[in-house]
């Protein structure tokens, strides 16, 4: 019986030990085709989708579109309730704004005006899609005060006309001056606190409701003061004399033009083609004086007018609970029991910055290209029916524009039972669209996931591909990367550049396929070596401490590592003196010895600020608090190293000069440095001292010295030897446990290898306790997930923080 049945146990046998070797992914005949995502773009990127900013009419189009194509290929959808949207709820700042389409006009007797010149501007609160027609009425300063001496309204018929008025109040006209007269008698100062007669009717929100009620069909507002060619907004609110007008407040067709330039001022009101620009100014200076003294000065002008406003306006914000745009999210769900509820996503977002006076900025390859590669990767497998063991992601984002917004609230609430620690990689792709390298910084985070991502890809594409090591930056993947997730910053780059970014120019027609077909490629073949790979743990454990060691970047203090802190390369006084002067005859356009090698040294690296970048001993200043003070101006240093007694400030104790010393450096946000003091000296400089002091190498504190340390808020400066990583985190406990975590500084000397030690380091901090918010702030580094311009607090912020020059 065994014998009759041996070749079949074999059999099963060898098929079970087959069955249970890794499979590796093989490279595949599934091709992405690059006209086909040129063609996706072409929809995405035209100028029907209005410029897709997120909430917008056209972003919705662009969405549900995008969302049709995904179900027309078979894919399923991986949103919220089992359809291929994420709503996603935009607060604050982010989602207030005013989308206006259409472009306004402005003609002037024949003559037009355009606005993208920035001439005149629309004030949003006008009456959408109002068309005026109608003379121009002049009415000075646009009051209409009766009981108060003086109505600008009063003997003209403003009447469906276009009413031109002067901004600012007549109390402020200038005294007109005449040829070869007297010089005008200063006028008398106005009491302070007094208040102007006309405050209430010259505020420009005033002006136009009185012109309003007066029945005028539209309002110019002009600013006689102003500077010639200063600009302006040219959509927007009322500006700086004037409340928000209320869009609520017209029942009737009407426009308000809240700024003209001197240009269209002009062309109304300087008719008379005999009159001298010398004559129009006296004319126009005694206009004014003659409101300022209550006599009217309005009158028809002749002029015709046409004009048009924005066709639509509507205003985005909580307040009007319009506030949500929408992911879009599709999947291929994996087929294997267990590999299934893990996650290879790919994606890009799908919004761009929309219109801008009333000019479409497309945003063909930022970022149609991204949203339009991700779908054609999305199809091409969809259409081939692949079964990938993980479960493959298809993401476009919303609100990537406005702050990153749709990706990182999807980090925060995935959808359909999706879990962020299950997410194997992320491929990013935004402005991919032109060029022939593909960039992908964050691809070197986790090399062995990046191993399996290159495995079997297309030699030819496989050498256009630019790998590194990266954080989270300016696009989708930082909300991936910030979990520890090997996500790859997909951008291209060669030929040509980027020329277009954020401009009108960024049409379809530009794009170009053979770099969109690469870059799809690269990321299906990449997408399916992941879904598939079992020998290789995609899920690294503590991926996100491992991500955080790479992202820690102690200074050196000591100026010996490249792109850290660096000391001004000046050992003597005539050394300082010589690189003061190079550095001015440099500001102002001189040439200088040396050329410009010799003054990156005054700018520090590695963070900081300004404090990152000092002079080693105080005796360079030889005593002189006028040469410390212009060294600093011309240098821009923000530290003085004090490594010993200097003969003249600093010795056993300060001296009164260097009590003056230690004052001019705080008036000039430089920050002390005491290297290795006696603990009397230590103790009168922080009798001394107003603002931080900094401290390398502490001495023996007793109760008292540690308690005027404190007070001080003195930071203490560890300097690690990144070659013995155990001997720093035992000094780092030690002296955190008599000063405060919050209180230390770590510096890391130069090293062969020094992003693997800081690594090391950092590792072996986490595993003896420290947190990596602890560990970052004890680094200068900022701390935590800080909001759009947000710089989180470090132990170096006492100094003025990351921002150069902040006083502290």
């Amino acid at each position: 019986m065994r014998l009759q049945n041996a070749p079949r146990l074999a059999l099963a046998l060898g098929l079970a030990v087959v069955l249970a070797l890794p499979v590796f992914a093989a490279p595949t005949k599934i091709r992405v085709d690059g006209s086909a995502i040129k063609g996706y773009i072409t929809h995405l990127a035209s100028d029907a989708a209005q410029g897709r900013r997120t909430m917008t009419p056209g972003y919705e189009k662009a969405a549900e579109w995008a969302a049709a194509k995904f179900r027309e290929w078979g894919l399923e959808p991986a949103g919220e309730n089992g359809t291929y949207f994420q709503k996603v709820p935009i607060s604050g700042a982010r989602s207030a704004y005013v989308w206006a389409t259409g472009v306004p006009t402005l003609v002037l007797n024949g003559r037009a005006f355009y606005h993208r010149e920035g001439v005149f501007a629309v004030d949003t609160a006008s009456k959408a899609g109002a068309k005026v027609e109608g003379e121009v009425v002049f009415v000075g300063y646009g009051i209409s005060a009766p009981s108060k001496g003086l109505d600008e309204y009063a003997g003209v018929d403003v009447k469906g006309k276009v009413v031109l008025a002067l901004k600012g109040s007549p109390t402020t006209a200038p005294t007109p001056r005449v040829q070869f007269a007297p010089p005008p008698a200063p006028e008398a100062p106005r009491p302070a606190g007094a208040k102007d007669e006309w405050a209430e009717e010259t505020t420009d929100k005033a002006k136009v409701m009185t012109a309003y009620a007066k029945g005028a069909a539209a309002v110019m507002l002009y600013s006689p003061d102003a500077s010639p060619g200063a600009g302006m907004a040219m959509m927007g609110g009322m500006g700086a004399r004037g409340e928000a007008l209320d869009p609520a407040a017209f029942t009737r067709p009407f426009l308000v033009l809240s700024n003209v330039d001197d240009s269209v001022f002009r062309w109304v009101m300087w008719r008379d083609p005999q009159e001298s620009p010398r004559g129009f100014a006296a004319r126009f200076a005694s206009l004014r004086a003659d409101i300022k003294g209550k006599k009217a000065r309005s009158s028809a002008t002749g002029v015709a007018a046409s004009l048009k406003g924005y066709d639509t306006v509507t205003r985005y914000g909580e307040q009007h609970k319009n506030n949500v745009g929408r992911n879009v999210i599709a999947k291929i769900e994996g087929t294997d029991p267990a590999l299934k509820a893990q996650y290879v996503i790919a994606g890009g977002h799908l919004d761009h910055v929309g219109v801008t006076n009333g000019v479409v900025f497309n945003g063909a390859d930022d970022n149609a290209s991204g949203a339009a590669t991700t779908m054609e990767v999305a199809r091409a497998l969809a259409a081939s029916k692949v079964q990938p063991k993980r479960t493959l992601i298809f993401a476009l984002w919303t609100g990537e524009e406005q702050g990153l917004i749709g990706s990182q609230y999807y980090s925060d609430n995935p959808t359909d039972g999706v879990k962020m620690d299950a997410t194997v990689a992320y491929f990013n792709m935004d402005m991919v669209g032109l060029g022939d390298r593909i960039g992908a910084p964050g691809a070197l985070n986790f090399p062995s996931i990046f191993d399996v991502i290159m495995r079997d890809q297309d030699p030819e594409i496989a050498k256009r591909v630019d790998p590194s090591q990266s954080g989270p930056g300016g696009s989708d993947h930082s909300a991936f990367i910030e979990r520890g997730i090997e996500a790859l910053a997909l951008m291209t780059s060669g030929r040509g550049g980027h020329p277009d970014y954020h401009d009108s120019g960024d049409d379809p027609a530009k794009m170009e396929a053979d770099i969109l077909g690469w870059t799809g490629q690269f990321v299906l073949q990449g997408m399916l070596s992941l879904a598939d790979e079992t020998a290789v743990n995609l899920l690294i454990p503590d991926r996100l401490v491992q991500y955080q060691s790479q992202r820690f970047a102690p200074p050196d203090i000591s100026g010996a590592t490249e792109r850290s802190w660096q000391a001004v390369r000046a050992s003597t006084h005539d050394e300082l003196m010589a690189l003061m002067t190079q550095r001015i005859r440099s500001l102002s356009g001189g040439t200088q010895p040396g050329g410009p090698s010799a003054i990156t040294v005054m700018r520090g690296g590695g963070g900081g600020g300004r404090v990152a970048t000092g002079v080693r001993g105080a005796g360079i200043f030889q005593g002189s608090i006028p040469t410390l003070e212009a060294a600093a101006a011309a240098l821009n240093f923000g530290r003085v190293d004090v490594p010993g007694p200097d003969g003249v400030w600093f010795g056993e104790k300060v001296t009164p000069a260097g009590k003056g010393a230690l004052a001019a450096m705080e008036a000039g946000s430089i920050a002390l440095n005491l290297v290795r003091p006696t603990a009397s000296l230590l103790g009168d400089v922080l009798d001394s001292a107003k603002k931080p002091i900094m401290v390398t190498g502490l001495p023996a504190m007793d109760a008292a010295l540690l308690e005027k340390f404190k007070k001080n808020n003195a930071l203490a400066v560890l300097e690690c030897d990144p070659a013995d990583v155990d001997v720093c985190v035992r000094q780092m406990a030690v002296l955190s446990g008599v000063v405060g975590k919050n209180n230390l500084l770590v510096s890391v000397g130069a090293h062969k290898d020094r992003a693997a030690a800081t690594q090391k380091l950092f590792l072996a901090a986490v595993r003896a306790g420290w947190t990596k918010d602890e560990l970052f702030a004890a680094a200068g580094q900022a701390t935590g997930r800080g909001g759009p311009g947000a710089a989180a607090a470090n132990n170096l912020s006492r100094f003025g923080g990351p921002a150069a020059g902040r006083p502290f």
